[in-house]
């Protein structure tokens, strides 16, 4: 049952509404990327998402639990908050709706996510708070079976999010959100609310801690708990070349157009080097990225490393983004980046000083200038 009306209400579809609006920006690239999946391919996921529910239900049934983890592929960030945070005997539940995952720190994850899409599907319901109520229902199942004290999740403003929000029995329950990507200027923490979203909820630095006191959580009180922070290994410079990381943005579906007519300009990338890296979701599309890139004849790797910080501490880097969340990583490591999109411009406005983070859309002229200053 969900306690949904009034303001709540606004909340939910202003929300979805701006979630959905984001994915209008696909299409815009140059070099769109389009996957779809055979219709085998579709039948042995539902056929191991119905496995895992019965593996759960019969062989689980009264087992006790202290948490839900709610997860879903590639959440980088978040499951290395895992890795180290302790969650006691935990249930890893992958609400997503297309993909399996198998293990997340040796843990096994129940695909229940795929049924829950499939269902859905086929009752679609076109009002929002329907929809909301109907992974409300699904919850409600995996509650009575197993309850728990604690629900993780790594966003608040998807169906599953709200319908824990929302859900009139609550005080069941304590709901810890983890960031896993951009908070700051981000349309779902903007307005303040009078109603509890999430507990607690743990963020990458002070800047986010300090901008949802002021914004979301201003008038509720909520535990905000900063996380470990991603610090570069020491001062290290051993390398003289620079090294180029462009993030991908999941939205845009393909490479940014600022940055497909710098490099069809670009006539070689060397003494530097240069790197993509694809968003946690956009993984499968490697090859569809590297055929795009075949176009440009330019030297170039994927970055696929855990921690990119890491992966590259030896070395300068300078980050070319529309708008990824990275952004605030590359500041709080003092890491040169450029933001080449409006909205990028505008989400991270704060951030931009022209001194360790730029807005740009001319990456012929301000990247030799960047890269002098590092070098020198």
């Amino acid at each position: 049952m969900l306690d949904i009306q009034g303001n709540k209400l606004d909340f939910c579809q202003t929300t979805t509404n701006f979630i959905k609006s984001l994915q209008v920006i696909s299409g815009s690239s140059a070099y769109p990327i389009s996957r779809s999946k055979s219709i085998w391919a579709k039948i042995k996921i539902v056929c191991n998402s119905v496995g895992d529910l019965l593996v759960l239900i019969l062989l689980n049934y009264g087992k006790r639990y202290d948490s839900i983890i709610f997860i879903g592929p590639n959440l980088v960030n978040y499951e290395r908050f895992l890795s180290y945070h302790k969650t006691g005997i935990a249930l890893y539940v992958n609400y997503h709706g297309t993909k399996l995952m198998r293990q997340v720190n040796n843990e096994k994850i129940y695909n229940l996510g795929i049924i829950l899409n499939l269902l859905g599907r086929i009752f679609k319901k076109k009002k929002i708070d329907k929809t909301v109520e109907y992974y409300n229902k699904w919850f409600n199942i995996l509650f009575r079976f197993f309850p728990v004290k604690y629900i993780y999740i790594p966003c608040f403003y998807d169906f599953l999010g709200l319908s824990l929000i929302f859900d009139k029995h609550r005080h069941r329950y304590s709901l810890i959100e983890v960031q896993h990507g951009g908070i700051c200027n981000f349309q779902p923490f903007v307005r303040p609310v009078n109603f509890k979203i999430s507990d607690t909820i743990y963020v990458n630095n002070i800047r986010t801690a300090k901008y949802l006191k002021d914004h979301l959580y201003k008038n509720v009180d909520v535990e905000i708990i900063q996380k470990e922070e991603t610090k570069m290994l020491g001062d290290i410079r051993k390398d003289s070349r620079v090294s180029l990381i462009y993030f991908s943005t999941i939205e845009i579906n393909g490479l940014h157009p600022v940055f497909l007519n710098y490099l069809d300009r670009l006539e070689e990338i060397e003494p530097h080097r240069l790197f993509i890296r694809l968003h946690p979701r956009e993984r499968e599309k490697e090859t569809h990225f590297r055929e795009s890139m075949k176009k440009m004849k330019i030297k170039f790797e994927f970055d696929n490393s855990k921690n990119w910080i890491e992966n590259h501490s030896t070395e300068h880097i300078l980050v070319i983004t529309p708008w990824s969340s990275v952004i605030e990583e590359a500041v709080d490591n003092g890491i040169s980046s450029i933001i080449i999109d409006e909205f990028g411009r505008q989400r991270y406005h704060d951030l931009i000083d022209n001194k360790v983070c730029f807005y740009s859309t001319n990456l012929e002229e301000i990247i030799p200038t960047i890269i002098k200053t590092m070098v020198e």
